[in-house]
């Protein structure tokens, strides 16, 4: 039998990304006010006012805002990958379908 004297602790300076983080809230409370914004704009039958097109250009602008964030916070040293490469892909999801939204309003209307 084989005794393990010591314990394999790796110990590094390396951190969650704070911007990866807060990227990663900002894409997904740009999806959920794009869900929200959608189910209203059902309710009134497309006659939505001008407050839902300025609420899709304030979750538009959250998507772009953490898209930057997600890139920034993969360019930092010392720090994990996980919460910058998770904002990168809502946040390519959130900026995706919120143009696709505009592409479509501005062909069929």
């Amino acid at each position: 039998m084989s005794r393990h004297r010591g314990h394999n602790y790796k110990f590094s300076g390396k951190m969650h990304s704070k911007k990866g983080i807060f990227g990663l809230i900002l894409a997904l409370l740009s999806i959920c006010s794009g869900i929200a914004l959608i189910v209203i704009s059902f309710l009134q039958k497309g006659q939505g006012e001008a407050y839902l097109a300025s609420g899709g250009m304030l979750a538009l602008l959250l998507a772009f805002v953490a898209f930057v964030l997600a890139i920034q916070g993969l360019r930092e040293e010392n720090s994990y990958r996980f919460f910058p490469l998770l904002a990168l892909g809502f946040g390519l999801v959130a900026l995706a379908g919120w143009i696709a939204v505009y592409v479509a309003g501005v062909l069929y209307a």
